[in-house]
C-alpha cells in the first residue's frame, strides 16, 4: 500500500504547529528526508550569539530583528556522509564551521503571528552573514510556518563586495490547513522525490537538486501547461456574442483569454481575502443556484450567475451602490438597460437575498479592469461583447465543466498538432487553480517566493499570443514581434536607465558633486547590498524629487514587464532615500490644493510609505502604450495587485480597509507607438500646436478620472471625455470632394486614423491608430525622462498582412530619418522613442543584436552616433534570454551632445552580467563599426589587407521555381531538376544543402533553354556567374562555420548559396546586376560613387582563387565572420564582402595554392578524407599572412589567455 508522502508532511506539519520545539522541527525535516547527524545544541538566543556572533555583528545591526526571536536552535548539519550513508562509529556529531559543502538547518520562533516574506528574507541574510555554508531556515509564527533558503555567502571576506545573497522562500504554510500547492511544493524537494528524478549522492548532487526545485520558472511553466491545455479546451465550448467580431474561433478566444485574466485576477485578490474562497467552490454554487451542476457541459448558470455579477455589478460597484435590476418597463424601455452596475439574473438564484450576502463582503476595487464591454455605439445600436444580460440570446456560454472539471478527456489535437492529443485528461479552471499556491508580491532578484506571483499574468499573456492572433490563424507572436522579457534583464536596464537620468539630475541642480562620487553613490543605492550610500540631505532631497517628477514611458508595454519592475526598483530605492516617505509627502501636500491640505495630510499619515509611493509613481510617473489592447489591461492588472499588497481587509473600516484603486485610462493606453496625428496642424513646426484648448481640457478631465470612483460620476467624466475626442476627431475630419483622387486616399487615411481615437477607452477592445503625449498624456510637456522597453522584432520579409500595413503607414507618415533598405520594425522604435526624450533623456531598449550586424542599421547607427550621446552597448549576442532564435543588444542612448562621450561597449559572455569590456574612443571617432562586438579591430593587421568585395563579385544564385507574380503555382524548384544529364537538362546543378568545404562531386541537371527555363524562374542571375572557370560558393544558411567550396565544373546553384567570382573572369561582361556593383569608365550614366571595373579586374588578377578558398575556410575567416555577420542563422553576401584578403605576391600564396590542391585531391578521391593536418597547416600559415600574436591566435583558437579581461 503507497502512502502518500503529502499526508505524512501534513501531520508533521500539525505536530509541529502544536508544539513548535526542535523535537518537532526534526520531526518536520526528517518527514522530508532531512537529517544529520552533526548537531549543536543551543540552551537559547543568547548561546547562539555567543558561539556564532562573538563580535555582536548581528546586534549591532540591528537587522535581523532580534527582539522578535523567541528562540533558535541549530537543528543540523547535512554532509556528504549524511547522504551517502557511510557514517561510521566515529561519525562527528558536532558541526563543523568550516565544512562549506553542506547546509545548516535552522529553526527561528518568531513572537508575532505574520510575518512578510522581506522580513524573514532579512532575518534569512542575517543569520547566512555568520557562516560560509548554505543554510535552510524553518520559521514558526502564529500558526504558520515559513522556509527560507539562502545560499553560501560568497563575499564574507570581502565586506566591499556584500552583495545581498538570493533568499527563496515558501512562505505562510498554513499549520493546521496547509494550502495543496504548499504539500505538492514540500513532497517535490522531499529526499525521496529529489533522488527519483535524478542521483542525490552527495552535498553537489543535492545543492544542483534544491537550486532546480527552488525555480520558480519551473513552476511557471507546469501552470503554464496546464492553462494552456485549458485554453484549448475552452475555445471549443464557449461562444460569445459577436461583439464585432464575425469570425467565432476570433471571438472566443479573445473572450478565453479575457475570462483567464479576470478570474486569476480574482485569485491573487483571492490571497489577499478580498475576496472569499467559497465564491468558487461546487458547494456554495450547489446551496445558492438552482438545479446546479458543476459537471454540465451544456448549463453555464455559474458563469452568468455568479462570475458575471461578481466581475461587473461587485468589483467595479461601490457598496451602498450595489442592487439588482429593475425587471420594469415603461414606453417598452428599461430604466437599467445597458447599465452594468445592476446585479441581473435573479432568477437563476433559490433565493433573492442570495446574491446580496453572497458578496456583501467583498470591497470596491474600480479600475476599470472589471468594466463590462458591452455598450451602445453612435447609432445607439448594441455592441455585446460580455453579454452581461436576462435576456438568454444576449449571454455567453461558458459550461459548468470548463471551471469545475475532473480529468476530463478532450480531443486537442488539433490544437496541438499532435494526432496522439485525442484523449488529453484535463481539469476545469477552478481545480487548476486550486492546485498552486499564489503569491500577491512580485518575486525581485534577491527575494523568490515559490509561488505564482503577478509576473505570472504577463507570461500567459505572451505565450497564449501565440495562440491568438487578432488579423489570421498565424502566430500572433511572430507576428506582432512580441516577447516576454526575463526579470534579470528588466532590473538591468531599469537600474542603469534610472542611474543615467537621476545623475543627470543631481550634477544639474548640485554642481559641485562629481561625476565619480554621482556614480559611486548611484551603484550603491540601486546595487542589492547592505552597504550605506553616502549622499548627504540635500543630495536625498534632489533625488527624491528627481524621482517625483519623472516621466517614464515603455513605448511597447507588452503586459508590463518594465511598469513593474520600473515600481518596484523606484519603491527599492526611496525606501534607501526617503525612509517614512517625508519628503515624499511634502511634495505631495505641496502640489495638494489648499482646500485639501488637511484631508490629504491625514490620509498620508495612515497610509503606508509603499503604498503612497507606488500610487504617486503610477500617477505622476509611468506610462504604457502598446497596440494590443489585452496587453495594456494585463499591464494595469498587475499595478492594481501592486496596490493592494500593502492592504489586509478591515471589516470595521470604510470598504473592508482597501482603497479603491485608481483608473489607469490615460495612464497605459492601447495605441500605435509608431505613427503620429495624422494632422499637417500637428507637425512640429506648427506654433500653434500647443495653444488648442482641447489638451487643456483633456488635462483637466484626464486628472479628474485617475481618481473618480463613484461608477456615475465616472460614466459622466467619460461621455465629457469621449464629446471632447469626437470634436477633435470632427476638427481633423476634412470633407473636400473636389481634389486628386491620391488626397483623397491620403485623407481618408488620417480620417481612419482620428477615428480610432475613440479606442483611448479599454473597453472599446481596439486600439488608437496613433501616438503622441499631448494626445493621450497631457501632462507631459516636454517629453520623457527615460524611455525603455523591449520593442517588437519584425522584419521586412514577414508577409502578415499586419506588418505589411504597419511598414506602409511608417513610411507614408515621413516621420523617420532612419529607415533604409529591408529595416526591421524594431529601428523606427529606437528612432521614435530617443524623439520621445526631453533634452537629457535616456533611452534603453533591448533589440535584436541584427541592429549589429545588418546593412539595413548602418543608416540608423551613423544617425545616432551624429545626433546622441550613446552611453553603453551591451552586446548579448552569445547569450540566449529569450525562448526564441533571437539574440540581442541593449543601446543606452541620451538626447544630448556626444562630441566629448565615449561611448561604453561591454560584451557578455556565458551567463548576463559576465562582462568584457570592449575598446571605445571619443564618439565623433567612432563609425557605425562601434556597434559590432568584436573584442578587436579587424582594421588592424600586421600586413595590408584587400576587402573580398574587391577581388570578387558576390551574389546569391538563381531561384528556379516560377516567378510568383507572373507564372504563379507553375511550377517548383524540384520539377525543372534531374538526377541525370539530358538534352533538356543540361547544366549541372548544386543545391545549398549538398556544399560541403573545400569540394564534392555531388551534384545534379538543371532544365535549360526551355520555354520556362530560366525564361520563368523566379530569379534568373546571369549565365557567366554560374559557368566561371573557377569560381567559390558557400551556403546562407549556417550557423557556425561556413563551408567555402571550390568549383571548376561550372555548376549552377540556388539562391540559398552565395557565388563568388573573381572580377577578371568577368571581364567584358555588362548587366544591370554588375552595374550596380561597379562600373567601367565608359558607362552611362556615370557612377563615380562605385568602383571602376578596369582597377577591379586588375587586381583581382594577382590572385589566385585556390588562395582565396585557402583564406576564406580558414580560422580568421571564421572569427572574423563571428564577430561581423548581420544573423546568427545567415550568412548574407554583404557578411563576406568585408572580409580582410592578406595582400601578398603570388610566391606567398603559392604554398596555400599547393595545400588546397592537396585537400582537393584528397577529397575528389574520398569525400569523406581527414584533412585536418591540412587545415592546420593552412590555420598556421594564413596567421603568419595576417601577422597575429601568439595572444590573438589563441583568442580566435578560444583558448584563454593571461590576459583574459571577462
Amino acid at each position: 500500500m503507497n502512502i502518500d508522502p503529502r499526508n505524512t508532511i501534513a501531520q508533521a506539519l500539525a505536530a509541529l504547529c502544536a508544539t513548535p520545539s526542535s523535537a518537532a522541527a526534526r520531526a518536520f525535516f526528517a518527514s522530508l528526508g532531512y537529517s544529520g547527524t552533526r548537531t549543536f545544541p543551543l540552551s537559547g538566543l543568547d548561546d547562539f550569539l555567543e558561539t556564532f556572533d562573538p563580535d555582536g555583528e548581528l546586534r549591532a545591526r540591528r537587522k535581523a530583528f532580534l527582539d522578535e526571536w523567541r528562540s533558535i536552535d541549530l537543528l543540523f548539519q547535512l554532509t556528504d556522509d549524511d547522504l551517502t550513508g557511510e557514517g561510521t562509529l566515529f561519525t562527528e556529531t558536532s558541526v563543523d564551521k568550516g565544512l562549506m559543502r553542506s547546509y545548516l538547518f535552522f529553526h527561528v520562533v518568531l513572537t508575532g503571528d505574520s510575518y512578510p516574506r522581506s522580513k524573514l528574507a532579512q532575518i534569512t541574510r542575517q543569520i547566512n552573514r555568520l557562516f560560509t555554508m548554505p543554510i535552510m531556515v524553518l520559521f514558526s509564527y502564529g500558526k504558520t510556518l515559513s522556509i527560507a533558503v539562502i545560499n553560501r555567502r560568497r563575499n564574507k571576506i570581502d565586506a566591499s563586495k556584500d552583495v545581498l545573497g538570493k533568499v527563496t522562500l515558501i512562505h505562510g504554510i498554513r499549520c493546521a490547513d496547509p494550502h495543496r500547492g504548499h504539500l505538492d511544493i514540500l513532497a517535490s524537494f522531499s529526499i525521496p522525490e529529489l533522488a527519483r528524478r535524478g542521483t542525490v549522492s552527495n552535498f553537489d548532487t543535492l545543492h544542483a537538486a534544491l537550486e532546480e526545485v527552488f525555480n520558480v520558472d519551473l513552476l511557471n511553466r507546469l501552470f503554464y501547461s496546464k492553462i494552456q491545455k485549458w485554453f484549448f479546451w475552452a475555445i471549443q465550448e464557449i461562444a460569445f456574442p459577436r461583439g464585432g467580431i464575425d469570425d467565432p474561433n476570433q471571438r472566443n478566444r479573445m473572450a478565453a483569454i479575457r475570462l483567464l485574466t479576470r478570474v486569476i485576477f480574482c485569485w491573487f485578490a483571492r490571497e489577499k481575502r478580498l475576496v472569499p474562497s467559497a465564491l468558487f467552490s461546487a458547494a456554495t454554487a450547489r446551496g445558492v443556484l438552482k438545479n446546479f451542476d458543476p459537471l454540465s457541459r451544456t448549463d453555464g448558470t455559474y458563469y452568468t450567475a455568479i462570475l458575471q455579477n461578481l466581475f461587473f455589478p461587485t468589483l467595479s460597484v461601490p457598496l451602498d451602490q450595489r442592487e439588482f435590476r429593475n425587471g420594469r418597463r415603461f414606453k417598452g424601455v428599461n430604466k437599467h438597460y445597458m447599465k452594468h452596475e445592476f446585479f441581473r439574473h435573479e432568477t437563476a438564484f433559490k433565493e433573492p437575498g442570495d446574491i446580496p450576502r453572497l458578496f456583501e463582503n467583498i470591497p470596491f476595487l474600480n479600475g476599470g479592469l472589471f468594466a463590462c464591454l458591452d455598450y451602445l455605439d453612435k447609432e445607439g445600436n448594441e455592441i455585446r461583447v460580455d453579454g452581461f444580460s436576462d435576456t438568454a440570446s444576449k449571454q455567453p456560454r461558458v459550461p459548468n465543466l470548463l471551471f469545475f472539471g475532473k480529468d476530463v478527456p478532450v480531443d486537442i489535437s488539433a490544437a496541438t498538432g499532435n494526432p496522439t492529443d485525442t484523449a488529453v485528461k484535463i481539469d476545469g479552471l477552478f481545480t487548476i487553480l486550486d492546485g498552486f499556491k499564489f503569491t500577491v508580491t512580485e518575486n525581485t532578484p534577491v527575494e523568490e517566493e515559490i509561488a505564482l506571483d503577478p509576473e505570472l499574468l504577463g507570461l500567459i499573456f505572451e505565450k497564449l499570443l501565440a495562440e491568438y492572433n487578432p488579423e489570421t490563424e498565424k502566430t500572433a507572436r511572430k507576428q506582432t514581434g512580441s516577447f516576454y522579457t526575463p526579470r534579470n534583464i528588466v532590473d538591468y536596464m531599469v537600474g542603469e536607465s534610472l542611474k543615467a537620468y537621476l545623475d543627470a539630475a543631481l550634477r544639474r541642480k548640485l554642481p559641485a558633486v562629481t561625476a565619480a562620487d554621482a556614480r559611486e553613490g548611484l551603484d550603491i543605492l540601486f546595487s542589492y547590498t547592505e552597504r550605506e550610500h553616502a549622499f548627504t540631505a540635500a543630495e536625498k532631497h534632489v533625488l527624491v524629487d528627481a524621482i517625483y517628477d519623472a516621466a517614464i514611458l515603455d513605448p511597447a508595454c507588452g503586459s508590463g514587464a518594465f511598469p513593474m519592475g520600473m515600481l518596484q526598483k523606484l519603491v527599492y530605492v526611496l525606501d534607501k532615500l526617503d525612509h517614512g516617505h517625508d519628503h515624499w509627502k511634502q511634495r505631495i501636500l505641496a502640489d495638494t490644493p489648499p482646500a485639501m491640505k488637511d484631508q490629504t495630510g491625514k490620509w498620508l499619515d495612515t497610509a503606508s510609505a509603499d503604498f503612497t509611493w507606488k500610487l504617486g509613481l503610477v500617477q505622476r510617473s509611468i506610462y504604457g502604450i502598446d497596440i494590443q489592447p489585452f496587453a495594456v489591461q494585463i499591464a494595469k492588472l498587475r499595478c492594481f495587485v501592486s496596490l493592494l499588497v500593502d492592504f489586509d481587509v478591515d471589516p470595521a473600516a470604510d470598504n473592508y480597509g482597501v482603497p479603491s484603486l485608481p483608473n489607469l485610462d490615460f495612464k497605459f493606453v492601447a495605441a500605435n507607438t509608431l505613427i503620429k496625428p495624422p494632422s499637417e496642424a500637428e507637425r512640429d513646426n506648427d506654433p500653434l500646436k500647443l495653444e488648442d484648448p482641447f489638451f487643456k481640457d483633456f488635462a483637466a478631465l484626464a486628472e479628474d478620472y485617475f481618481f473618480v470612483r463613484d461608477p456615475v460620476k465616472k460614466k459622466d467624466l467619460q461621455e465629457k471625455i469621449e464629446t471632447l475626442i469626437e470634436q477633435q476627431i470632427e476638427t481633423h475630419t476634412n470633407t473636400h470632394v473636389n481634389v486628386s483622387k491620391a488626397y483623397r486616399e491620403e485623407n481618408k487615411r488620417r480620417l481612419a486614423l482620428w477615428q480610432s481615437y475613440r479606442n483611448i477607452f479599454a473597453f472599446r477592445n481596439g486600439h488608437v491608430g496613433f501616438f503622441d503625449p499631448r494626445y493621450f498624456f497631457p501632462e507631459i510637456k516636454e517629453g520623457f525622462d527615460i524611455v525603455i522597453g523591449n520593442p517588437p522584432y519584425v522584419r521586412a520579409d514577414e508577409q502578415s498582412e499586419w506588418n505589411q500595413l504597419q511598414r506602409q503607414a511608417i513610411l507614408a507618415s515621413n516621420d523617420y530619418e532612419t529607415l533604409w533598405e529591408k529595416w526591421d520594425l524594431f529601428v523606427p522604435f529606437i528612432e521614435r522613442s530617443y524623439k520621445l526624450l526631453k533634452p537629457g533623456g535616456v533611452s534603453a531598449l533591448i533589440v535584436s543584436d541584427a541592429f549589429c550586424h545588418s546593412k539595413y542599421a548602418q543608416k540608423c547607427q551613423n544617425w545616432l552616433l551624429a545626433n546622441s550621446r550613446i552611453l553603453r552597448l551591451d552586446f548579448c549576442g552569445d547569450l540566449k534570454i529569450f525562448d526564441a532564435a533571437v539574440h540581442n543588444v541593449i543601446p543606452f542612448i541620451q538626447r544630448a551632445d556626444g562630441k566629448d562621450n565615449v561611448p561604453e561597449r561591454r560584451l557578455h559572455k556565458q551567463t548576463f552580467g559576465n562582462v568584457t569590456l570592449l575598446p571605445s574612443d571619443k564618439q565623433p571617432n567612432l563609425t557605425c563599426r562601434a556597434f559590432f562586438p568584436e573584442d578587436r579591430a579587424y582594421n588592424s593587421f600586421a600586413c595590408c589587407t584587400l576587402e573580398l568585395e574587391t577581388l570578387c563579385y558576390i551574389s546569391y544564385g538563381l531561384a528556379a521555381s516560377s516567378d510568383e507574380k507572373l507564372y504563379k503555382g507553375e511550377f517548383v524548384t524540384e520539377d525543372v531538376v534531374r538526377d541525370i544529364a539530358d538534352e533538356t537538362h543540361p547544366k549541372r546543378y548544386i543545391e545549398g544543402k549538398d556544399i560541403r568545404q573545400w569540394f564534392t562531386p555531388v551534384h545534379r541537371f538543371l532544365e535549360w533553354g526551355t520555354d520556362r527555363a530560366p525564361h520563368k524562374f523566379r530569379r534568373q542571375t546571369f549565365v557567366e556567374l554560374h559557368e566561371a572557370p573557377e569560381k567559390l560558393m558557400t551556403i546562407v544558411v549556417t550557423g557556425g562555420q561556413p563551408p567555402v567550396m571550390f568549383d571548376n565544373l561550372q555548376r549552377f546553384t540556388t539562391h540559398t548559396s552565395c557565388i563568388f567570382v573573381p572580377w577578371h573572369t568577368l571581364s567584358g561582361v555588362c548587366n544591370n546586376s554588375l552595374k550596380k556593383a561597379a562600373r567601367y569608365a565608359d558607362d552611362k550614366p556615370p557612377r563615380p560613387d562605385l568602383p571602376q571595373r578596369e582597377k577591379l579586374e586588375a587586381l583581382s588578377s594577382r590572385f589566385s582563387v585556390k588562395y582565396l578558398l585557402a583564406v576564406m575556410n580558414s580560422s580568421v575567416a571564421r572569427d572574423f565572420l563571428r564577430a561581423n555577420r548581420r544573423s546568427n542563422i545567415h550568412l548574407y553576401p554583404d557578411d563576406w564582402k568585408k572580409l580582410p584578403i592578406p595582400d601578398v605576391p603570388p610566391e606567398r600564396q603559392q604554398p596555400l595554392v599547393e595545400l588546397v590542391d592537396r585537400i582537393l585531391a584528397a577529397k575528389s578521391a574520398d569525400p569523406a578524407a581527414d584533412v585536418s593536418a591540412l587545415e592546420a597547416e593552412i590555420d598556421r600559415l594564413v596567421y603568419d599572412l595576417y601577422g597575429l600574436t601568439a595572444s590573438e591566435i589563441s583568442i580566435i583558437e578560444g583558448k584563454p589567455t593571461n590576459g583574459d579581461a571577462s
